[in-house]
């Protein structure tokens, strides 16, 4: 294992995906990086000790796959960033990860109490609960107001307005980069469908695309978004 890849637990928390795919592709640039100068030092043995040709064929076979490793890992590492627009910020990749553990979360609370969501996410989720329906990172009243997580304001709204928990049959839940282009590029929308959806910007929205699609750029420009 390189070193300078940071490791982390073998848990299965899903909160962990993020770090660990994160991880992954430190391992992939360092295989990349390797590849890069055993076939250096090949050349150098060519060029400056008068190498001939690879005579056998388990040399030839070897270069190539070397060398398809490394295209390979470079395709893996970098056509993510590209199709999915995650641009500056390595905070975008954990938040799909957070919204579904909500989710998680809110679907196995309203199981136990026969259809509703809750009406106060700290109450109901944490302070009265036993044990928490939801997981420690977000024992935070996300509700009345957005709590900075991982880089992204979070906020939880029951549906319809002014619900009881009986009454809440529906939710959103929407994360959004706490500074634009420095901690996040993309924002996120959540409602009960599970169907997490983004968009380039702020305020994504239930019209926007899923996160398995390439996302457009929010209809609400970041200027308006600051300005209410």
């Amino acid at each position: 294992m390189d070193s300078r890849c940071p490791s982390v637990g073998n848990s299965g928390n899903s909160y962990l995906l993020g770090a660990r795919r994160h991880h992954m592709e430190c391992r992939l640039i360092s295989l990349i990086g390797q590849s890069a100068r055993h076939f250096s030092e090949w050349r150098k043995h060519r060029v400056f000790r008068g190498a001939g040709p690879l005579k056998t064929r388990k040399q030839r076979i070897f270069a190539l796959i070397t060398l398809l490793i490394a295209a390979g890992a470079g395709f893996l590492v970098l056509v993510p960033h590209v199709l999915l627009g995650r641009g500056c910020c390595p905070n975008d990749g954990a938040v799909p990860v957070n919204l579904r553990e909500l989710v998680s979360s809110l679907e196995m609370y309203r199981g136990v109490h026969h259809g509703g969501y809750p009406d106060e996410w700290m109450a109901d989720m944490y302070t009265n609960a036993d044990p928490d329906f939801g997981h420690p990172a977000f024992a935070y009243d996300i509700q009345s107001t957005t709590q900075l997580i991982q880089g992204y304001d979070y906020h939880y709204t029951p549906l319809p307005s002014g619900c009881t928990v009986d009454d809440c049959t529906a939710f959103t839940v929407t994360a959004i980069p706490h500074e634009y282009k420095r901690t996040g590029s993309r924002s996120f929308f959540v409602n009960e469908s599970a169907q997490v959806r983004h968009c380039i910007g702020v305020a994504a929205d239930a019209e926007d695309e899923v996160v398995d699609k390439r996302p457009r750029k929010c209809r609400q420009s970041v200027r308006h978004f600051l300005a209410q």
